[in-house]
């Protein structure tokens, strides 16, 4: 299986920690950053063709990833419009979708257990954390009846909501196929300010997709509060 590590985004609600510094970059202690645990749990989990998308600084990321290659295959794809919508970097990996992919963001603090579940899906499928609450902040996913429809950071009322979307999806080869078209023609039509869960919406409306859950501690790294949290959690036990 390849993953698809999306990583070319700045990161703005850090500040100036962002302006010279990617956020998967960002110290979390233990001599670890976002980046370099990814790569321990890829190989962990024996995962070993990745592809990264880069963008801000990204002779740093790149820099990194080579240090931390061993028993990995690591290809760096840039994005030059990474300052518009994540759904150009998730366009510009659109050719790699020739086989199943794990496509995931670069800001997520996991353990390699949490991913388990998800590389076992016999579907598409997001992983999914039922235990949040949306606060307009979290993108969450959403369902009639027993299917999918909808991810958003807007609720839609007449939905019942699922859970929060972690950040990574299991995408099977014969529905990457339709998100590459989708992406394609989404591009082509000027939509590039949009974040690439809307090509999610529009596959959802083709493709049934499933869902795993996320068990244990983790947390998308968005702001100072975030990278906080995991400080603390750290310096008390061994995540």
């Amino acid at each position: 299986m390849k993953v698809i590590l999306l990583a070319a985004g700045r990161g703005r609600r850090f500040g100036r920690r962002t302006q010279r510094l990617p956020k998967c970059l960002i110290p979390i202690g233990r001599g670890e950053n976002l980046l370099s645990r990814y790569l321990d749990i890829f190989r962990k989990l024996d995962l070993r063709d990745i592809v990264v998308v880069v963008g801000h600084e990204k002779e740093k990321i790149v820099r990194q990833c080579v240090q931390k290659s061993r028993g990995l295959s690591i290809k760096f794809l840039i994005n030059p419009d990474y300052r518009k919508g994540s759904i150009v970097s998730l366009f510009t990996a659109a050719g790699e979708f020739t086989e199943d992919c794990l496509v995931m963001d670069a800001d997520v603090f996991f353990s390699a257990s949490a991913l388990r579940p998800l590389l076992k899906a016999r579907r598409t499928s997001f992983l999914l954390d039922p235990r949040s609450r949306s606060t307009g902040e979290e993108m969450m996913a959403m369902g009639k009846g027993p299917r999918l429809v909808r991810v958003s950071k807007t609720v839609d009322l007449r939905l019942n909501i699922v859970g929060e979307a972690v950040g990574f999806l299991k995408l099977k080869v014969t529905d990457a196929k339709y998100l590459a078209k989708i992406l394609e023609k989404m591009i082509r039509s000027g939509k590039t300010s949009l974040e690439y869960e809307a090509s999610y919406n529009e596959l959802m409306k083709k493709r049934r997709f499933g869902f795993k859950r996320i068990t244990g501690f983790w947390t998308e790294m968005d702001f100072e509060e975030d990278l906080n949290v995991i400080l603390r959690r750290r310096s008390r036990r061994r995540i």
